[in-house]
């Protein structure tokens, strides 16, 4: 878990929203965990905070192959996942997004 994830918790508090799930893993056989989730409505969230950095999410291909297997098969199981980059969860849009959802 980051800081990244931890400052997204406060303002999802912050603004009155559901309290999430962290570290959801949504696969039985297949450890993939969302960074954030609601599984009563399967509404998920990831944020990519290293996009800029060499992180994981844009290291290499086969990274991001594996990202878009999880993405794609959540979506196949039902799930609506939403992406924030670090910038979007530090300057509001993430937190905005989900107050339009949820209110």
């Amino acid at each position: 878990m980051s800081q990244l994830e931890d400052s997204f918790e406060l303002q999802i508090r912050a603004a009155g929203l559901p309290k999430p799930v962290r570290e959801f893993r949504f696969h039985d056989v297949r450890k993939w965990r969302f960074d954030f989730a609601y599984p009563e409505n399967m509404w998920a969230i990831e944020i990519h905070g290293g996009g800029w950095v060499n992180g994981g999410h844009n290291r290499n291909a086969i990274v991001m192959w594996r990202d878009y297997e999880k993405l794609n098969t959540a979506q196949e199981l039902g799930w609506r996942v939403l992406q924030f980059t670090g910038e979007q969860v530090k300057d509001g849009v993430a937190v905005n997004t989900l107050e339009r959802i949820f209110k």
